[in-house]
């Protein structure tokens, strides 16, 4: 499942009703369709991009109900910007190797909104 937190000048509350919104709709798609298996490594993208945003953004992962981050910050120090800014350009690439026509309708929806998100990630680090 593509969990997505759109990145924009939106207020603490606005992002978290958006995740909420998004996840509660991309549960009632999949309850409501045929079982077709998301290409591995679509989906393999997915849950490490979110992974690592939840470590990144502790208060996020708090947000969605994920308490593994409970006892953190995000970190400001400059590094850190660092780290994310290469991460989410590296992830952009593996992204573009993939065969998007190849992808049914779907995911080519989730990978097109995921492209988006990540280009937001890179544009807000530079």
């Amino acid at each position: 499942m593509l969990a997505v937190l759109i990145t924009t000048k939106k207020t603490e509350s606005e992002s978290i009703s958006l995740v909420r919104c998004i996840a509660v709709a991309l549960s009632i798609a999949a309850l409501g369709s045929v079982a077709v298996a998301q290409p591995p490594e679509l989906a393999e993208l997915f849950e490490e991009e979110w992974e690592f945003r939840l470590h990144f953004d502790p208060l996020l992962a708090t947000s969605v109900g994920d308490p593994r981050y409970d006892d953190r910050l995000p970190s400001a120090a400059i590094q850190d910007h660092e780290r994310r800014a290469r991460y989410y350009r590296d992830v952009l690439s593996r992204l573009d190797a993939l065969d998007r026509h190849s992808l049914d309708g779907s995911d080519r929806v989730n990978y097109d909104i995921f492209r988006w998100q990540l280009e937001n990630e890179v544009e807000d680090f530079e």
